[in-house]
């Protein structure tokens, strides 16, 4: 069985903090509903480090054309990334 390639996966440190602000304001009306989507996004996250090519490239007349694939997450989260070598 062959082995799948692994990427690496950087949070960026403005990623982080969106994340845990998003988070805590999420928590101010339900802390379980907070975990909840904190753990599914960090775990959609992690899921590229196997195959990040599967999302679409974002096209938008503001960011360089086939620079930045993204990611949505339960219809209201996108998420934003770059595959480098």
């Amino acid at each position: 069985m062959e082995k799948k390639s692994q990427y690496k996966v950087i949070v960026s440190d403005r990623a982080r903090q969106m994340l845990a602000g998003h988070v805590r304001f999420l928590a101010q009306k339900s802390p379980s509903a907070a975990r909840k989507t904190k753990n599914e996004l960090i775990d959609a996250i992690r899921s590229l480090s196997i195959m990040p090519e599967r999302f679409p490239f974002l096209n938008t007349e503001f960011i360089q054309l086939n620079k930045y694939h993204k990611m949505f997450m339960e219809k209201r989260y996108l998420i934003l990334y770059q595959m480098t070598l």
